[in-house]
């Protein structure tokens, strides 16, 4: 138990890669549990749109570690799923194909920052580098 009291994590939600439920108390596990089926049904809908788009049978880990990534920074999949249309919506005029997903990555981040620029009574800084001009560049 020192070891839990030393070591906590601030958000819970990381637990599931950083320990086992063995090691935490019961309502910390109950939580755990809920981000793990969370995060498997973000991860299932990415990969879903994901698959589609590329045409691929499987991603590969670095694919993967880009959808935790999205999931820990809590963006949503209406945004991850915008993100992606517009990105494929620009790349069929060059007839290049896409074959990972890391060439969204650019197009979520600057899709966040729009989405939380939006927010009502946010207070999110944004750079200068806004979605709207990164498009038209």
């Amino acid at each position: 138990m020192d070891f839990l009291k030393n070591e906590l994590l601030e958000n819970f939600s990381q637990a599931i890669f950083k320990r086992h439920l063995f090691m935490l108390k019961k309502q910390e596990r109950e939580f755990v549990k809920f981000q793990e089926k969370q995060y498997r049904k973000y991860q299932d809908a990415v990969r879903a749109k994901a698959l589609m788009i590329m045409g691929k049978k499987q991603l590969n880990s670095r694919e993967y570690k880009i959808i935790k990534e999205w999931f820990f920074k809590n963006i949503p999949l209406n945004v991850i799923s915008r993100c992606m249309d517009a990105a494929l919506e620009n790349q069929k005029g060059t007839g290049r194909a896409i074959y990972s997903l890391a060439f969204f990555k650019c197009h979520v981040t600057a899709g966040f920052r729009y989405y939380l620029r939006k927010q009502v009574g946010s207070r999110f800084f944004v750079d200068p580098w806004s979605y709207d001009e990164w498009r038209q560049k």
